[in-house]
Order: C-alpha cells, then structure tokens, then sequence
C-alpha cells in the first residue's frame, strides 16, 4: 500500500505541474443575429495579445489596414500587422455557409474555435466590415480581458453588440454606390479625410433601407435596428490534465474508502 501511496502521489505531483504549466483552452465563437433582412458581417478577425495590440482608437484616423477592412473587407495587410507586432496569436472566422462566392456571416449563422491561450494571449481585439455599407465595422476599442496578468480565466462572457456599436471608419461618404458583396453599380466613393467614430445607426445607415444585397434580399433598417447585430460568446474548456487530475484524485478516495 506504500509504494501505491507514493505512486499516487507522484502522479498527483506531476498532474500539478501540468495544470501549471498548462495554457488555458477557450472557446470563442461569433454569430450574427440580425433578422434574415438585416445586415451581413464580413469574416471576423480575432487578435488574442498581451495588451500591446491595438486594432483603432476612436476619434483618430483610421489606419490603412483598417481602413482595407472597413471598406473592402480585406483583413491581409490587418493580420501581417497583427503577425509583426510579435506576441500572441489570431483567428479568422469565415462562415461555410456563407452566400456562394464569399465566406460571410449572413443572419443567424455562428463559427466557433478553440485556442489555447496564455498570459502573452490573455487579451482579444476582433474587427468585421458591416455589409453592406461603404466603411462602417464593427469591433472592440478597447481590449477585452480573457485571462488575468497571472493567466487565470476570467470567466465565461456572452456580449451582444447592437447597431449602435458600430463604427464609421472616416474614409469613404455613406452613398450606397461601391459597395463591395452587393449588387449595386456606380464607382467607389471618395476617400474622406474622417476619424473613426460610432454611428447613429437610424441616421447614418438609412442609405441603405431597401438596398438589395448580393444574397437576393433586400435591407429592412427598422427590422435590423430592432436586434443586435453580433454575439461574442467566450466558454472556458476542460482541459485533458485536468481531467487526468480528477481521475487521478477520485482513485485515491476509492483506496481510502477501501482501507
């Protein structure tokens, strides 16, 4: 029974350091849940960081990388970005069932990932384009804390972003011509010299009630501001050595009881 003892305690010792050394698993996932006439998202970048990240501020300029996905939806030259801050890591989320010919987020679909973060990931900052519009994103000024500074969760979190938290980049004027996903013609518009700043969703989007997107439907603005445009939802997922460690401690009680 000796050598059992200390068999169990080696391995309970060992589960320890582990869970120590272990990083965090999290799910996070993003739904759109606008009405099926309401907006669509561009795939959703996530950048997990240190706190040395920053994708805009508001009422600064917009910088060319935003200013790519604000207008055009092209996340590249946002993730070398991202890549040459050095710390961390990214997600990209695309919807498979987006319209066919490009990964959207249409109304009520939801992708979800799995990361393993750590305390040089313990930050998110995520940016999508709101289609369709000509420069408006959706996105979090400020970083959203997943683990403390000693890489503890922080819990899980459900967020829902409504129309009223969504940004105009200051680059292009709201005309509903050039936009990109849709089906309507004319030439881009011109570029603006703006800061970004959030939108008066029933002022600022009105442009595009009743524009026809490029899905076949149609944008109903009063249908769209009545629900909340995206939801964030973050979950914490066992990890396998803590669930080793579990066995490993019910084991133990079992020969106690046995005794």
């Amino acid at each position: 029974m000796k050598t059992l003892k200390l068999v169990l305690c080696a391995a309970l010792s060992c589960c320890a350091i582990n869970l120590a050394n272990a990083q965090q698993q999290v799910q996070v996932s993003f739904e759109n849940l606008q009405p099926s006439d309401g907006f669509y998202l561009t795939p959703v970048f996530a950048g997990f960081h240190d706190g040395s990240f920053d994708i805009f501020d508001a009422g600064t300029a917009a910088s060319q990388s935003l200013e790519l996905v604000a207008e055009d939806g092209m996340f590249g030259m946002l993730q070398s970005d991202f890549t040459a801050n050095g710390a961390g890591q990214q997600g990209f989320y695309t919807s498979p069932g987006g319209f066919a010919g490009a990964p959207l987020f249409d109304p009520g679909e939801s992708v979800s990932q799995v990361f393993s973060l750590d305390t040089n990931s313990r930050y998110l900052n995520f940016a999508a384009m709101l289609l369709p519009t000509n420069d408006n994103f959706i996105g979090n000024d400020l970083a959203l804390e997943i683990l403390d500074a000693a890489g503890a969760f922080t819990g899980n979190q459900t967020i829902d972003f409504t129309l009223n938290d969504v940004y105009d980049a200051g680059t292009e004027d709201n005309t509903a011509t050039g936009l990109p996903f849709s089906p309507v013609g004319g030439t881009d518009t011109p570029t603006v010299g703006g800061v970004i700043s959030s939108i008066d969703p029933a002022a600022d989007l009105a442009v595009f009630d009743g524009l026809a997107t490029a899905n076949g439907t149609n944008i109903n603005l009063a249908s769209a501001l009545s629900a909340p445009v995206l939801r964030l939802t973050i979950t914490a997922v066992p990890e396998p050595s803590s669930l080793a460690l579990f066995g490993v401690c019910g084991l133990a009680a079992v020969l106690r009881r046995r005794r």
